[in-house]
Order: structure tokens, then C-alpha cells, then sequence
């Protein structure tokens, strides 16, 4: 795993507030900015990166000035405000379980095949 996506998955972490705030992070570039990140595109890269390792899940799709939120996948997610695209589940998904390090690149993951 890259060293950005290291950095981004502590600074994502830095936000758990108790409990119930897993599916409540966010990433957007305001915030990440005070902690010193400078490139929407490194953000972009470290977030996409933890999404595919599955150490963190989308639980709302952001749009317009709503920003989208991550969960880390270790812990279950809870909605008190009800501001998330996902049910809330006490157990965690574990996607990161699932990760193959040397995997082949699915069609839909949107490599390119060996030629």
C-alpha cells in the first residue's frame, strides 16, 4: 500500500468520535487540506486505492455540496442522523479480508488486458 494511502487512512481515522461516527468520515479537500494534503488528485488516488484494498467502504454518494463519506470496513456502521446511503449494521464487512494482493484486474475494475 502506498504511503499516501497510509497517511490518508490515519487522517480518516483522526475523525472517529466514539462510536457511533464510523460511516461518518469524509475526505474532501477543505478538510484534508488543514492536515497538510495539498493535490485533490493524491487524495483521489489514496482514496481509491483504500476503496479497492477494501479498508474503507462508501456509505453516501456526494454530489453538488454534499460530500461523499467512508467507513473504515473493520468496525460496523451506525446512522444516528440518518445522513447515509447505506443501513446501518453492527457488523463490520470485513471487505479488506477479501482483497487479493496479486489478483488479476477484472473488466469491470477498468485495467486494460495484456496484449
Amino acid at each position: 500500500m502506498s504511503t499516501k494511502s497510509k497517511a490518508l487512512l490515519l487522517d480518516m481515522g483522526a475523525q472517529i468520535r466514539g462510536r457511533h461516527s464510523n460511516g461518518d468520515i469524509s475526505a474532501t479537500y477543505n478538510l484534508l487540506l488543514k492536515r497538510g494534503w495539498n493535490s485533490k488528485e493524491t487524495i483521489a488516488n489514496a482514496l481509491a486505492e483504500l476503496l479497492e484494498k477494501g479498508l474503507i467502504e462508501k456509505t453516501r454518494q456526494g454530489f453538488l455540496r454534499r460530500c461523499s463519506l467512508f467507513a473504515f470496513t473493520w468496525w460496523g456502521i451506525e446512522d444516528p442522523s440518518g445522513k447515509l446511503d447505506v443501513s446501518p449494521n453492527p457488523v463490520p464487512s470485513d471487505l479488506w479480508k477479501h482483497y487479493k494482493k496479486n489478483a488479476a484486474p477484472t473488466p469491470s475494475s477498468g485495467a486494460k488486458p495484456d496484449r
